[in-house]
């Protein structure tokens, strides 16, 4: 062991957040057992707390549904809020998986499990709507121009485009769900 006391000490201390700090007793705990050390002996993880997520206040949940625009963003934004769809779940919804007349989606969900989710005659409307008519271009219902599944880094900066021109500050996906 060719560190001092007083040198890991220093390194400790240096560690102001305690999710970094337990990020690396975690990683040196596993370094411990492999190589014989004592970096950790002594540290404790400390306990995080659990912070309530923030969610859309009122006003803004009304700006979303109300908002006259039409699109790929507020079809997103609207799917999400109304069914509490995962963004992978919902950008993984073709157009087969939805069912008009029972007015839910089969959805893909966390572990490959499939399950349905529920909307509403509005939310029906609104997807018919922004399908259109005339043939569709992809089998997804969030598609790029070439027909291909967007995926979610591009779906958060639209979701946070549309809601900055509507009047919603920071709106990102998991903020919808809530």
């Amino acid at each position: 062991n060719y560190l001092k006391a007083e040198d890991k000490k220093v390194f400790w201390e240096s560690i102001k957040s305690p999710a970094t700090r337990n990020a690396y007793i975690y990683a040196l705990r596993h370094y411990d057992a492999f190589a014989g050390t004592t970096w950790v002996n002594g540290y404790k993880v400390h306990p995080r707390k659990q912070q309530i997520p923030k969610s859309l206040e009122k006003h803004e949940v009304k700006k979303i549904v109300e908002s006259n625009a039409a699109g790929m963003a507020k079809a997103l934004a609207v799917l999400i809020l109304s069914t509490g769809m995962r963004i992978s779940e919902a950008l993984g919804v073709k157009i087969t998986d939805i069912d008009f007349p029972q007015n839910r989606i089969k959805v893909l969900g966390k572990g490959n499990k499939e399950r349905f989710v529920f909307f509403s005659q509005a939310v029906a409307r609104m997807l018919a709507n922004y399908l259109g008519v005339g043939e569709p271009i992809s089998l997804y219902l969030f598609a790029n121009k070439k027909g291909e599944q967007i995926n979610r880094n591009i779906a958060a900066m639209m979701l946070k485009r549309w809601g900055r021109a509507h009047g919603v500050k920071n709106l990102h996906p998991h903020k919808l769900r809530h």
